[in-house]
């Protein structure tokens, strides 16, 4: 694969809305950034920039089936000043350098000023998702670059640091170091709140991590609170991520499996044996 480093994050998530044939398609100002960031500061309006390259396959998905369609096409021509650069030509180098664009698609809103106010990689399949982004873009506070401040200020509300997660994994960027270092630091007696839990579900991972070993300890409360099937399915998952990824590691060797299975069985999970069944049966038919 062309430019393998720069992997691609194409979401398929089945669309709740209609991706037929459509009659409108967002307007893109085929002008160099100066200029339209001229037009932007004329109308006051905020830029939305496709950050593409000719080789991107969800590049050119979007293109045809996202910014094809009424109501994205309707919306962005309405709020924004609209443009695409290809980041390997021309003018589009130099921009992928100043926004650091490193992944495509890249989908940056821009303001007037030339300031990233929010981003998302990747080719996401719901229409609700382009308008969603374009209306946290618009909202004060609300995109990737507030976020990012926000963060390094020291704000560690729970309800905060759900978007947080939600922000970096929008814009492909690591959670783990930062998911580990907030649950490090929250009480036990407050690790399992509504909202944490959240998190802890959907961006928590890492089979050594605190938060993992203390839902495994306190599986019974877990059962109470948010249900056995819920529980079991999160805990299920996370043994399950863990074989698949160590298959995929540099680290992957006879000793260090032994050591992991063993670690499912010793949880008391009563579906660890099914969890390793199921992926030696994957491994052995690839």
């Amino acid at each position: 694969m062309k430019h393998p480093a720069l992997l691609l994050i194409f979401i398929f998530i089945f669309p709740v809305c209609s991706l037929r044939s459509q009659n409108r398609s967002i307007q893109f100002v085929e002008k160099p950034f100066i200029e339209i960031i001229s037009i932007a500061k004329k109308q006051n309006k905020m830029i939305f920039m496709d950050a593409y390259t000719t080789w991107c396959g969800p590049c050119k998905w979007i293109a045809a089936k996202i910014f094809t369609n009424d109501t994205i096409a309707d919306l962005y021509n309405k709020e924004f000043i609209c443009c695409h650069f290809d980041m390997e030509k021309g003018e589009g180098l130099e921009l992928a350098v100043k926004y650091q664009v490193k992944a495509y698609p890249t989908l940056l809103f821009i303001n007037p000023e030339g300031q990233v106010i929010h981003l998302r990689v990747g080719a996401p399949r719901k229409v609700q998702d382009y308008i969603d982004m374009a209306q946290v873009a618009k909202t004060p506070g609300a995109g990737y670059t507030a976020y990012m401040e926000q963060y390094r200020q020291g704000n560690r509300d729970p309800q905060f640091m759900l978007q947080y997660f939600d922000r970096l994994q929008g814009a492909y960027q690591p959670v783990n170091e930062p998911l580990k270092q907030y649950f490090d630091a929250v009480p036990e007696a407050e690790i399992f709140d509504k909202i944490n839990w959240k998190i802890f579900e959907l961006y928590s991972w890492d089979v050594d991590s605190r938060i993992f070993q203390l839902a495994l300890k306190n599986k019974p409360k877990l059962d109470s609170l948010y249900t056995p099937v819920i529980v079991n399915t999160k805990i299920n998952g996370v043994f399950a991520q863990a074989l698949y990824a160590l298959s995929r590691s540099r680290n992957f060797n006879e000793a260090n499996y032994t050591a992991l299975k063993q670690k499912i069985l010793n949880s008391g999970i009563d579906e660890a044996p099914r969890i390793i069944k199921e992926f030696e049966s994957t491994m052995q038919k690839h």
